[in-house]
């Protein structure tokens, strides 16, 4: 979340924050940054997509893997360079990072929606956008109320003018069910692209949001995980909006919020604050 003069900047991930001390310090301390390696595999997975999306593909799956390959190196050097701390947990050397990322590069190579993503003429690929979403009329005890435009912020992975794409790693499958119950990604991502008029309902006046999924280590055909999003889905984020920018409001960011740890990114490998909250009560072989 970011809060400037113009309004409020708010991402689908802060709306699916669970630890709300966790979503304080990232609005306050920005430039706290931890990098890990489960993370870095993903990204590079999206780097090469990209690349091929803008420009020649590769012939191979081994050109491909190659390319990765050394971007990994150039990422890793990078972090250092610039003095940002990087966590190995999830893979425990570079070696089987990168077997990992030749692994994907197979997968991709074989992926249906690969032929078909770099022949369509009207792919959108890392679509970047800051929209203007609502007024949230705020109150604060013994102040005037006063309105605070919100506009949502994020980076759609593929935008097609029948369905948005998000490209992810994971180490089992997706359920279905989970994701059109509860995902927030779809809602926020389809709004905004329906918003910029990118994309139409079905006949249903259901918009189509797809997960890919990339099994981590299985080359394999990406997962196909669709969920549907309607007028009334971004209703209720309205409303999620509203509650949440009247919290942010009457706390203020100068106190500690509620802090959560029942949650998978509550660790030292997905929150860079874990040092300054739980890790300063866990010595080692306490906490697994």
């Amino acid at each position: 979340m970011r809060i400037d003069n113009d309004g409020w900047h708010i991402r689908q991930s802060d709306l699916k924050n669970t630890c709300l001390e966790k979503l304080r310090r990232e609005t306050t301390m920005p430039e706290k940054r931890v990098e890990n390696d489960a993370a870095t595999v993903g990204t590079l997975l999206h780097s090469l997509i990209e690349y091929e999306l803008m420009s020649v593909p590769f012939a191979t799956a081994r050109e491909s893997a190659e390319w990765l390959a050394d971007e990994y190196v150039k990422t890793v050097a990078a972090f250092a360079a610039d003095g940002i701390p990087y966590v190995r947990s999830s893979f425990g050397t570079d070696d089987k990072a990168v077997d990992l990322l030749v692994k994907l590069a197979q997968s991709w190579s074989i992926a249906d929606e690969r032929g078909y993503l770099l022949t369509h003429e009207n792919v959108k690929s890392e679509w970047n956008f800051d929209l203007p979403f609502m007024d949230v009329t705020v109150k604060k005890h013994g102040k005037k109320a006063e309105d605070i435009p919100v506009y949502l912020t994020g980076t759609s992975d593929i935008v097609l003018p029948h369905a948005v794409w998000d490209w992810k790693t994971a180490g089992r499958e997706y359920a279905q069910w989970e994701k059109q119950r509860w995902d927030i990604q779809s809602t926020v991502y389809t709004w905004a692209a329906a918003h910029a008029e990118m994309i139409a309902p079905d006949e249903d006046g259901l918009y189509n949001f797809y997960f890919k999924v990339f099994l981590r280590g299985k080359v394999e055909q990406p997962q196909t995980v669709p969920v549907v999003r309607s007028c009334d889905s971004w209703l209720w984020l309205e409303n999620q909006v509203t509650h949440l920018v009247n919290f942010v409001y009457n706390m203020g960011l100068d106190t500690e919020w509620p802090m959560n740890d029942q949650d998978v990114l509550c660790s030292d490998k997905w929150c860079p604050h874990w040092s300054d909250c739980k890790g300063r009560f866990i010595t080692v072989g306490r906490w697994v």
